[in-house]
């Protein structure tokens, strides 16, 4: 099954990285709510400086009322919480043995009453 045949079973959008093709079924941000809590979801494409990608990525959520924003782009795993919104950026998303920089993971973000986020690294 391609992936714009899943529907509303997948949710994701595109990264700097990815090809047109890819580019033009995902889009570059996308708002669901789970158990009434609002996620963003962002790779910023043009991503600039890393200094300021989390306020980037806040002012892209800016009238979506949210309460957590996932976001890739500088391949640095991080959880803070910002002005009440949980910033996750799950960190590098590619298993590679001599890749830059930090580990490769991924984030769990768990949805109840509150918003819980962890960081899990993968060893090569």
């Amino acid at each position: 099954m391609s992936l714009s045949q899943k529907g509303d079973k997948f949710k994701g959008v595109f990264g700097n990285a990815d090809p047109l093709s890819i580019r033009k079924i995902l889009p570059d941000k996308v708002t669901l709510e789970v158990k009434g809590k609002k996620i963003g979801i962002t790779h910023p494409f043009c991503g600039g400086p890393e200094r300021f990608i989390k306020a980037r990525v806040k002012r892209e959520f800016k009238d979506s009322d949210v309460d957590a924003i996932v976001f890739g782009h500088t391949h640095e795993p991080e959880i803070i919480e910002a002005n009440k919104i949980l910033l996750i950026n799950p960190g590098k998303g590619y298993l590679e043995k001599n890749s830059f920089g930090t580990p490769t993971s991924f984030a769990i973000l768990t949805v109840t009453e509150t918003l819980q986020a962890e960081i899990i690294n993968i060893a090569l």
